[in-house]
């Protein structure tokens, strides 16, 4: 390969915990009132369990269990206004009590307002330094903040107090892709591979992990499961045609090909889809394929300065040098990178080198 292929980390799933009390697994005695809204629930008759919720809640108002699971039992039905009430007056109830903070976190994410959200988590842990579910989902947030140091130290925590939290495990994993720690990565792939064999995610963690040390066969299975068991992902079909391609099977162009494709089907105009299946293009010397797509990737933003000199470089080599000038230009111009205003530099002194045989300069 005259160019490396760049890897994701990235649509994995970011699920959230959400804790209704309902009495469950909390050493107390449940009040009759929430154990009638539990069989409610497992009988499907959620406006039965809220009945039954608010009866305890009303009578006793200072019951923060019961206005706790009034707003989670709102937050599943979609009544946002309702839940977000409740979960305050859960938290006035009893402000020692975690849940309601981790559970009006929760809420505050689901309306836009991640500050307040991140401020109850730490409530949250602040009124129980044990609290998993808040470790967890400070965790959670601080690795789509790309905040990977506070991420791992909170899923750390929450592993910690919670040994079999697989979810915790799942993302601090992704958080050590990230910062390229491969073998600790593998550490927490790889039990939830016989945990959680059915989760792509899994699959696909682990293969940036082998990928990431160097085991390219493997990470190509790997990748190769995760896109079997979720084949509507594009991330993971993007990865896929990558190790595919960089596998060197005589089959690889065609499958490298297909797979970028499907990915690009799947979620239209996906910068890293675009941009990976010009190179494709570009590679394979199918240049008139790679330069829309180029052109597409410097408008999207994604990689936006390289697209731009591979772009200008392609325009050469099929003969249209006005406008192979004209972006290397721009990208001389433009770039605060002294390597690319070099490479667009050379490039203006070689380009119209770069037309095949036969081939004039064209507009």
């Amino acid at each position: 390969m005259k160019r490396p292929w760049s890897v994701g980390c990235g649509t994995a799933w970011l699920g959230l915990a959400l804790i209704a009390w309902l009495g469950a697994g909390c050493g107390h005695r449940i009040p009759p009132e929430i154990d009638q809204a539990r069989q409610h629930l497992e009988a499907g008759k959620p406006d039965a369990a809220a009945l039954a919720l608010k009866k305890r809640a009303f009578e006793n108002p200072t019951s923060w269990d019961a206005w706790n699971d009034l707003g989670v039992l709102e937050m599943t039905r979609g009544r946002t206004r309702q839940a977000l009430a409740f979960l305050r007056r859960a938290v006035g109830a009893d402000p020692l009590q975690p849940a309601p903070h981790n559970n009006l976190g929760l809420l505050y994410l689901q309306i836009g307002r991640p500050d307040e959200a991140m401020g109850e988590f730490h409530m949250a842990v602040a009124a129980d330094p044990r609290y998993a579910p808040a470790h967890y989902n400070l965790g959670v947030n601080y690795r789509s903040a790309r905040l990977y140091d506070r991420a791992e130290a909170s899923l750390s925590a929450a592993l910690r107090e919670d040994a079999g939290h697989r979810m915790a495990r799942y993302h601090r994993g992704f958080v050590r892709v990230l910062t390229e720690r491969y073998d600790e990565a593998l550490a927490d792939f790889k039990p939830l591979l016989r945990a959680m064999p059915e989760r792509a995610g899994v699959h696909y963690g682990y293969g940036l992990a082998l990928q990431g040390k160097g085991d390219a066969p493997g990470a190509l299975r790997a990748f190769a499961e995760a896109v079997r068991l979720e084949p509507d992902n594009p991330e993971y079909r993007l990865d896929y045609g990558a190790a595919l391609l960089r596998s060197g099977r005589p089959d690889a162009p065609v499958q490298v090909e297909r797979e970028l494709r499907k990915a690009l089907e799947l979620a239209p105009g996906f910068p890293r889809a675009v941009y990976l299946l010009a190179l494709f293009y570009d590679d394979a010397g199918r240049f008139d394929a790679a330069i829309p797509l180029y052109r597409q990737a410097v408008e999207q933003g994604y990689m936006a300065e390289r697209a731009r000199l591979h772009l200008a470089e392609a325009l050469f080599k099929t003969g249209q040098t006005a406008a192979g000038r004209q972006e290397a230009r721009r990208l001389m111009t433009g770039t605060r990178d002294p390597a690319l205003r070099r490479a667009a530099g050379e490039l203006l002194e070689r380009g119209a080198g770069l037309a095949p045989a036969g081939k004039g300069a064209r507009p």
